[in-house]
């Protein structure tokens, strides 16, 4: 598994939410998210989460093509702060709908959904 990949590709996606970068976070997404979604539409997923910091630990392989990532996260909501652990999933493709251990990870952000 290609740890340094993994860890440059959630960091960018992360960077960009923390910043309001939505252009960042999308080039980092899953290539079969992006081909049916659009920055506006992730901007519209996450835009209610203000990120204040977070903080990357143990990789999980899910799969010959996926890992799941362990994620401290502090975030607000409505001016009200939240801490909370999340696991996105990181997705090795070459296209859309083409798993491939020789393409690129990418974040596919409905997974973050799961721990806010």
């Amino acid at each position: 598994m290609e740890l340094a990949e993994i860890n440059i590709t959630l960091n960018n996606f992360m960077h960009g939410w923390e910043t309001r970068d939505f252009e960042k976070m999308f080039s980092s997404c899953q290539k079969t998210w992006q081909e049916h979604h659009t920055v506006a539409g992730l901007e519209l997923l996450l835009n209610s989460y203000k990120l204040k910091k977070y903080r990357i630990g143990k990789i999980k392989k899910t799969g010959q093509y996926s890992c799941d990532v362990e994620l401290s996260v502090v975030f607000s909501i409505f001016r009200k702060s939240h801490k909370r652990k999340l696991t996105p999933r990181l997705i090795r493709e070459t296209g859309a709908y083409k798993p491939d251990t020789n393409g690129k990870f990418g974040v596919n952000p409905v997974s973050l959904l799961k721990g806010l």
